[in-house]
């Protein structure tokens, strides 16, 4: 899809080691189905990926599917002023979600807007940004005894 609408893309799919890769293509046919050449064993090193970040417009963050609640590249891609398309469909019941910066895929149907590319991204203000950081996280569990503040209920 990015190749026929000239969006360039960099992806990166790490595995913690080729003994569990083996052990996953055993259970898991989503790994079997895998090109393992497709694979690092080696992780970014922090500095690659704030690097990836810097030069990212969008980042594509695909939850597990059983995993509740966001991902830590849903905090890193918008705290970093990066859009995000996401399978966590969650994302909308948080008070952060703003259509201009979330794009919500389906992972059985994928199906793109190309306008969302097109979409500026809305600054996240900054009380926000403090909630969404890990010590606005820590103070929301430790002092003020909420860490359910940002969601829209």
């Amino acid at each position: 899809w990015c190749e026929e609408n000239n969006f360039t893309m960099f992806s990166y799919y790490y595995m913690q080691s080729k003994s569990v890769y083996f052990f996953k293509s055993l259970f898991d046919s989503a790994f079997s189905d895998f090109n393992f050449k497709e694979l690092s064993f080696k992780p970014l090193s922090v500095d690659e990926i704030v690097s990836y970040f810097k030069e990212a417009s969008i980042v594509l963050d695909i939850n597990h599917p059983e995993q509740r609640g966001l991902t830590m590249r849903t905090f890193e891609a918008l705290g970093a002023g990066r859009k995000i398309i996401t399978t966590n469909s969650e994302i909308k019941t948080y008070s952060f979600y703003d259509a201009n910066n979330i794009f919500v895929i389906d992972r059985d149907c994928v199906v793109l807007d190309k306008a969302f590319f097109a979409l500026d991204f809305n600054p996240i203000d900054e009380d926000t940004l403090f909630e969404m950081s890990i010590t606005g996280w820590i103070k929301s569990l430790f002092i003020q005894n909420d860490p359910y503040y940002w969601l829209n209920t």
